[in-house]
């Protein structure tokens, strides 16, 4: 999410799923289908509501 927030391409980041905390492709491609933000605060947020989101899948699948 931090790199789609920045603005980085997507083709870019598939190609780097398989370096350490990468995230799966999934994780990448949805993080792609959120909302860009133009001021920080809002990029923050977006970057920890994503990380949340994660979490929760994560945990209800335990």
């Amino acid at each position: 999410m931090s790199a789609q927030q920045a603005g980085l391409p997507l083709s870019g980041q598939l190609h780097v799923e398989k370096a350490p905390g990468a995230g799966t492709r999934d994780e990448i491609l949805a993080a792609y289908e959120h909302p860009r933000f133009s001021t920080a605060t809002m990029q923050q947020r977006a970057i920890e509501d994503y990380r949340n989101e994660l979490e929760l899948r994560c945990f209800k699948n335990q």
